[in-house]
């Protein structure tokens, strides 16, 4: 816990601080108004803290022990999962399976959960190949090294290069939208969860990437990501909960656009 509070800048400390006071101060006063119920909510407080804590934070403690003691290999990504969790509302919390290629070895598969910047998206997607560091002892201990998105800083949506990619990779995702939208299949669909990719487009209309849980008429439900620009106005009628358009490749549910008209 103290070597995680220790790889925190300056912003998370005091927001890591502040939160634990403020849920501190709520425990005193439901302990006061009834110890039962004060009891049991800070029972609660205290493993819903913990567990967030070292879930979201762990990543950053790990890599910086790796980074010290670690042996620097090349993977390639297998898959992408979305844990659902944020660093400060901002920054993702994903989950690789990696296939690691060791300098001297042979390949391996690991796990490993990071903390990106939502610029650095494209850089995290299946296939891309990217370096990490290992514990040769502990092959299954792997984190993301050398690359800078996976490291969090406070200045890193102004540099122009980042910027750069992720508008490639914008056009890109809106090619293969436009694609789906032309032949896709309909179907109704709820935002389980929407993450600002830190970018605006053609003024102030973000780009977001989704998680949606797509519902077609007489078919199970299935879950898919994609990625949009939604205009400011609709920013409203685009947040978790909303019931949406959307329309998906009936031969790959994987590939889901949102349908605007």
């Amino acid at each position: 816990m103290a070597a995680i509070f220790r790889a925190l800048n300056t912003v998370g400390k005091i927001g890591l601080i502040g939160g634990l006071l403020g849920g501190l101060a709520g425990a005193v006063v439901a302990i006061i108004v009834s110890p039962v119920f004060g009891s049991i909510f800070v029972a609660v407080f205290i493993a819903v803290f913990y567990f967030a804590f070292r879930t979201v934070l762990a990543p950053i403690t790990r890599r910086a022990a790796l980074q010290k003691s670690g042996v620097q290999a090349e993977a390639t990504i297998l898959e992408v999962t979305d844990t659902r969790w944020t660093v400060n509302g901002i920054y993702p919390v994903i989950k690789l399976r990696l296939e690691v290629r060791p300098p001297n070895g042979q390949p391996f598969q690991a796990e490993t959960k990071e903390v990106i910047n939502r610029l650095d998206i494209p850089q995290f997607q299946p296939g891309a190949v990217i370096p990490v560091i290992y514990d040769p002892k502990d092959p299954e201990n792997v984190s993301v090294g050398a690359v800078e998105g996976a490291v969090t800083t406070d200045n890193v949506a102004q540099e122009p290069e980042r910027i750069r990619q992720v508008e490639e990779y914008l056009a890109r995702e809106d090619r293969k939208n436009q694609a789906i939208l032309a032949s896709g299949k309909p179907a109704k669909a709820m935002i389980l969860n929407a993450w600002d990719m830190g970018i605006l487009v053609n003024g102030n209309n973000p780009a977001k990437t989704f998680l949606l849980e797509v519902r077609p008429e007489g078919e199970p439900s299935f879950q898919a990501q994609t990625v949009g620009v939604i205009s400011e106005a609709s920013i409203p009628k685009f947040q978790p909960g909303k019931e949406i358009y959307a329309k998906y490749d009936p031969n790959d549910k994987s590939r889901v656009a949102i349908d605007h008209s």
